[in-house]
């Protein structure tokens, strides 16, 4: 993992969130997918810890 960063590159562990209440299995997929997808540089509308 440190050769990687140092290379640049994002380690991202496959860990979903729960803070914002996921109820079936492809919202919590949906965490993990929308983290890689905001890391990619792709704008998202996903729930975003102290956004109103």
């Amino acid at each position: 993992m440190k050769v990687v960063t140092e290379a640049g590159g994002i380690i991202c562990p496959a860990n979903p969130s729960f803070y914002s209440l996921p109820k079936t299995i492809e919202e919590v997929a949906g965490t993990v997918i929308s983290r890689v997808l905001d890391l990619a540089g792709f704008e998202q509308e996903s729930y975003r810890w102290n956004e109103k």
